[in-house]
């Protein structure tokens, strides 16, 4: 098993009618790419979201314990054996910012670097339809989910898809999130190497498997005593943290098994289509739907002729490649005054439920994007 490394760390002309649970899907996405930018700038959240306690403790989770409070029964696929072969399995070295005492560290260390994340060969690490389904199933705690992930609870099912199963080979510090009392209650928690995760498109940890509850970026400030009972290999080497990368479309993990790494790509597209969560619109519980055949009677846009359909996902897909393209050349999209904020507008119509402005909005960025992309490629 390897050690840590130090290290420093065309504008659209026609209106452009958007329809299908397809949509929905991409849009929630770009509600995950324009909140990674956006943050909290208000330090609000949602109304099911219980504040952080007076005295916050540190707790201490074992890779397969659903922990005090889950969402959800335990989607994680993983067994004793897969958790053994996680934290003994030889992976590259992960760059962090390098400490004196390693078990008292806190390393920093960016989302999707080799050697962060495993996988558990052909087999998914984690049923994310169980925990979907069991969300559907309950509209409070869905609500609860969604305010703990600051998305709408409409868009929980296309979220899950664009995150992507792993599993832990470092024992990991995030801010976790219990159910009770009808909220999502936050709190410090270490997760053990072995756990089953479901990353982000920037590669941080949002959903443990083994109890559905949500997850996000650690508070380093929290300090105290681990609560709850240490595993044998806890403390012998740091505890990272996990902050954004640029957004990711291949992630490289290394086989919990063989030792040998794998590119797998970005997303859960393969897990079957999930039951209809709570306040979705009617039809959107993952039948297959043609994106050309309108749901409404489109008809003609007097004096522009056939209207031209383009699939929200295709926008999306091109939205997500020219992120990774651009940013590179100097021209970070997420960050860029002329179009992260109706990104985050766009994000806010999906929640809001407004489907076809949202995929208006992100069309028209893709175009803007493309005709700046070749400036760049250019030397303009």
């Amino acid at each position: 098993m390897s050690t840590l490394a130090r290290s420093n760390v065309t504008p659209a002309g026609h209106r452009r009618r958007l329809r299908s649970w397809g949509v929905l899907a991409a849009l929630a996405a770009l509600s995950v790419l324009a909140s990674a930018c956006a943050g909290d700038p208000d330090g609000e959240l949602g109304e099911s979201v219980a504040s952080s306690p007076d005295q916050p403790e540190l707790v201490l989770e074992a890779a397969l314990s659903p922990g005090d409070d889950p969402f959800t029964a335990s989607g994680s696929d993983l067994d004793a054996d897969d958790v053994s072969a996680a934290e003994s399995v030889d992976h590259p070295t992960v760059e962090i910012d390098g400490a004196v005492d390693p078990a008292e560290a806190l390393a920093a260390v960016e989302g999707g670097g080799p050697g962060l994340y495993g996988g558990s060969g052909d087999e998914s690490a984690c049923d994310v339809g169980a925990i979907s389904a069991e969300l559907a199933a309950d509209p409070d705690k869905a609500q609860a989910w969604a305010d703990a992930q600051g998305i709408g609870v409409h868009g929980i099912d296309p979220f899950l898809d664009t995150l992507t199963p792993v599993v832990l080979l470092h024992d990991t510090r995030v801010t976790n999130h219990g159910y009770r009392d009808g909220v999502a209650n936050p709190f410090q928690s270490v997760l053990q190497a072995g756990t089953a995760v479901l990353v982000d498109p920037m590669g941080v940890p949002r959903v443990r498997c083994a109890c559905g509850n949500p997850l996000a970026e650690p508070d380093t400030s929290v300090v105290g005593e681990p609560v709850g009972t240490p595993w044998s290999s806890y403390g012998a080497t740091p505890v990272v943290t996990v902050v954004p990368a640029d957004p990711i479309t291949v992630f490289v993990v290394v086989n919990i098994h063989t030792g040998q790494t794998e590119e797998i790509p970005a997303g859960n597209p393969t897990r079957p289509p999930s039951p209809e969560t709570p306040g979705t619109p009617p039809g959107s519980s993952g039948e297959p739907v043609d994106p050309t055949i309108p749901t409404d009677d489109l008809g003609e846009d007097p004096g522009e002729g056939p209207v031209p359909e383009r699939d929200a996902t295709t926008c999306l897909s091109r939205y997500g490649e020219l992120v990774v393209l651009m940013t590179p050349l100097g021209l970070d999209p997420l960050q860029a005054s002329q179009w992260a904020p109706r990104a985050q507008q766009a994000a806010a119509l999906v929640d809001a439920g407004q489907y076809d402005e949202a995929g208006e909005i992100i069309c028209t960025l893709v175009d803007e994007m493309e005709t700046e992309y070749q400036n760049l490629l250019a030397g303009g």
